[in-house]
This record gives C-alpha cells, structure tokens and sequence, in this order.
C-alpha cells in the first residue's frame, strides 16, 4: 500500500513522496519525484510573464484613453441623524441641474419654479408720494414642500407701510434685496395658488409741469384699476398706454389702465398743463466701439438708441468723444448738423452735432 503526504508552502506547491519496498518487504530509499516542483516553479514564473506583459500592454493602452470613473458610495447623514448611501458619480445633467439651482441660472429646457399670474394696483397721489397697494397672484410650477422658492416682486424704490397680507395652502415670508427689492419666498405643493398683498409707498417725480411715476414691476398681466391723483380733470401723459379717465369730483382724477412692462412710467398734469405735448425727457442707450488702426488713427462707431416718454422723438444733439470728429455719411432715416460754436466762446475740444429724423 502506498501513502501519499502533502505538503504545502506559502507559494502553494506540493511535493509528493512515496515510500517504495522491496520483494521482500524491506524498505528501500525513498524517491522523491521533483519533476513535481520543477513544473510547479514553471508554471508560476510563466504566469508572472505573461502578467507582466499584459499590464504593459495594458498601462500603453490606457495612455490617452478616457474611461469612466466607478460609482462611489458614500454615507451621508439625512435631517433625521440617519447614514443614508448616496452615489458621488453624477450625470452631466443631474449635475447642471444642480449648478443651476444653487446659482439662480436658468435653463431653456426647464420650466419656472413659479409664474406671476397677475398684478392689482390701487393707489392714492398726493403731491409728493404715492400711496398704493399691490396684489400677487404666483402659482408654483414646481413642488415646493421641502424648499422655499424665491419670487422678485422688485418695487426697489418702494417702502412697506404694513405688514404683508396672505390667502393661500402654503407659507411664505417676504425680504429685501438691493438689485431684487421686495422678494416673496413661498413653499406649498405643485400647482398651487398664493395671494400676497403688499401696502407701500414711494416718491413721485416731477418733471415740468408733469407729475411721474416710476415703477419697477416683475413682468406679469398688471393692472392699475384706480389711481387718484389731486389734479382735477388730470390729463395723463403715458405714451401707448390706453388710459382710461374719470373726475372723482373733490379735485381729483382718477386713472385706469393695462401694461405689462418691467418698468411702469406714467405721468399726468392738468388740462392747460403741457401734458398734450412730449416731456422733454428722452432715455437713451449708447453703445460704442473703437478700433486702434496701424497708421496711429483710432476710429469709432457709436449705435444709439433714443426714445422720448409722451410723443415721438424729432431731434437730439450729441456730444462726441475728446479728439473725434463726425464723418458726413449719407442716411436716409436721419440728418446730422455740426453745432458751431456761439460768438465770443472759444472752440470747443468736443464736437456737438444735432440729429434730426427725416419723416
């Protein structure tokens, strides 16, 4: 009978002996087979070959090839104190998404958090201020139940004389900001309707004989169903707008109209005030660019856009930059004059030219 012992190392190899007898039953020499290890000690050298050829293979292949990043799992605690798997790796749209919401950017393909649906002014004029009240009504878009959406009323000129009132399935506070004014944070379900009231006051503005007022609105279905002013039969200067007017009686007039504008100005004075001909005030925007040519000469071209509140804009003058001087190009649209200077005063180191409308 034979009798085999195993014995194994850390490098897992096995010799194998076995006893051999004799006829006789005598124990002869023991024979031990090494072709065992020979192919044991083969077979791991040929293994670590071809290993390391293949990772060499391997780390030239890798070499400028971009692969993707395994999913990590970490443990975060929720509100509860409890450790909750949350996978680090995001999509490229799971992470603009989340970008966006924390910086306030907007994206084309997603929809608001929430919708002004309408705004409701009244409002009593002194000669001075403007008193007057202002209703929101905001729908959410989007459920709001575990954060709070911000909605800009703006009226960054205007100041609360109450605290604001509220109707609706949800909570809200308002605070204020110095680019948005008056901001409304609300939280409630998707698709739910709020109501805010807010009672405020601002200066007015006076221009000539005109009377101004100056909101700026978020940009909604806006109605100013009365506005009182102390001007008996009050003529209003408002542009576009179709204002409709009645006397109130006591001295007073009262106005209503629609806009929807970011920016709300509308002016009044009395009947055999000026409110029939345009304010002389114009708002205008100048855009301007310059080119630095080889030869040291600088060239300039200047967009200006001009528009007057109350009637249409005839002529504006101009005032151009140190050292410039107007080429005389042909239009069709417009005529430009230079300016020259009065008798007795001295030349001027910019040129003043006046732009007429060709009608």
């Amino acid at each position: 009978m034979q009798h085999w012992n195993h014995k194994r190392d850390d490098a897992q190899m096995i010799c194998a002996i076995s006893p051999a007898y004799d006829s006789d039953g005598s124990r002869a020499v023991f024979k031990v087979r090494w072709f065992s290890l020979l192919v044991l000690f083969l077979v791991p050298t040929l293994a670590m070959g071809q290993q390391e050829d293949g990772n060499a293979n391997a780390s030239e292949e890798s070499i400028g090839v971009v692969r993707k990043a395994p999913t990590e799992i970490v443990l975060l605690r929720d509100k509860s104190g409890n450790l909750v798997k949350v996978a680090t790796n995001l999509s490229l749209e799971e992470y603009l998404r989340i970008y966006n919401q924390q910086n306030d950017v907007e994206d084309a393909n997603t929809p608001p958090a929430f919708a002004v649906d309408q705004a409701i002014y009244t409002g009593q004029a002194t000669t001075s201020h403007l008193a007057f009240t202002a209703e929101f009504r905001v729908q959410l878009k989007q459920s709001a139940q575990e954060q709070w959406v911000k909605v800009p009323l703006r009226l960054s000129q205007s100041v609360m004389r109450a605290a604001p009132k509220y109707s609706g399935a949800g909570e809200f506070f308002v605070t204020w900001d110095a680019q948005l004014g008056h901001i409304i944070w609300l939280r409630g379900k998707v698709n739910s309707s709020h109501v805010i009231t807010l009672n405020l006051t601002r200066p007015l503005r006076q221009t000539g004989q005109v009377t101004e007022l100056v909101l700026q609105t978020p940009v909604a279905r806006s109605q100013f169903r009365q506005l009182a002013v102390p001007v008996s039969r009050a003529q209003a200067v408002a542009g576009d707008l179709d204002v409709r007017a009645a006397n109130a009686g006591n001295s007073t007039t009262s106005f209503g109209f629609d806009f929807q504008t970011d920016e709300l100005v509308f002016g009044w004075s009395a009947a055999n005030g000026v409110s029939s001909q345009p304010l002389s005030r114009i708002k205008a925007t100048v855009e301007t660019s310059f080119a630095v040519h080889q030869n040291r000469n600088i060239s300039a071209r200047g967009v200006l856009d001009v528009s007057g509140l109350g009637g249409n804009v005839t002529d504006f003058e101009v005032m151009l930059p140190h050292g410039m001087s107007l080429l005389d190009l042909p239009s069709q649209t417009f005529r430009v004059t230079r300016i020259p200077a009065t008798n007795g005063q001295s030349v001027p180191e910019r040129e003043r030219v006046r732009v007429s409308i060709v009608r």
